[in-house]
């Protein structure tokens, strides 16, 4: 791996998790000469997600910038960090109660300091479509457009923050759909997990349960069209 003093001035930041993965192979895809930033900031799942960070690397032939750095959020004692996260069907009161708050704002501005310091660039992120009552104010595309507003005053134009996937209205069904047709070892190989500390996923949490969710309804996708195929076959 290279040393950060080496870094590219196109980074995507990755949790190796699915939509970040996704966006991996759609940069891929696009030809962007691209290196792939993941941080430790004390989260649970650092192990899995380091390891489906540095398998889709390895198999591409992508560079992991080197992150020396560590940013400790487990003083807040959230959950991501520290305990049981939400579940599928939780009420907002309980997503906003176990969500890490600032999150996104805190390492988002670290990456722009870090490649400013550095001549500026361009910023990958795998935000996507959000729902109207989406949870995760940093997740939208309102937080976004503050942010850059914010970026654009401290670095003029050094630094760009893109989000394909946002930009292009995809979902998350779509993007998992998107990440299944590039790579077929997609869904095994990311790493979204709330509970996990080790390298397995837990099979439980929010992020497991609707990965299997999405899975369950690609797979019904495929039933159907099969099945159409089959009806529009000559008798």
């Amino acid at each position: 791996m290279e040393r950060i003093c080496n870094i590219m001035k196109k980074i995507l930041l990755s949790g190796g998790g699915l939509d970040s993965s996704a966006l991996f192979l759609y940069l891929r895809t696009m030809k962007v000469d691209f290196e792939v930033l993941h941080f430790n900031y004390g989260q649970k799942a650092f192990k899995g997600e380091r390891l489906a960070v540095n398998y889709f690397c390895e198999k591409y032939g992508i560079k992991r910038v080197e992150n020396s750095s560590y940013f400790d959020f487990s003083s807040t004692g959230n959950v991501l960090l520290t305990g049981m996260g939400p579940s599928v069907g939780d009420s907002p009161e309980a997503i906003n109660k176990n969500k890490l708050e600032c999150r996104n704002l805190v390492l988002l501005s670290m990456v722009v300091s870090l490649v400013a310091s550095f001549g500026g660039g361009d910023i990958y992120l795998a935000y996507h479509k959000e729902p109207i009552d989406a949870p995760f104010p940093d997740a939208t595309s309102l937080f976004l457009s503050k942010f850059r507003s914010l970026v654009e005053y401290s670095t003029g134009e050094e630094v760009r923050i893109l989000a394909p996937f946002q930009e292009h209205d995809f979902s998350r069904q779509l993007i998992f759909n998107y990440g299944l047709k590039k790579d077929p070892e997609f869904v095994e190989k990311s790493f979204t997990c709330y509970e996990s500390t080790d390298e397995v996923k837990c099979g439980s949490c929010a992020h497991c349960l609707l990965e299997n969710e999405m899975l369950s309804k690609k797979e019904e996708e495929l039933c159907r069209k099969r099945f159409n195929l089959l009806m529009s076959l000559p008798k």
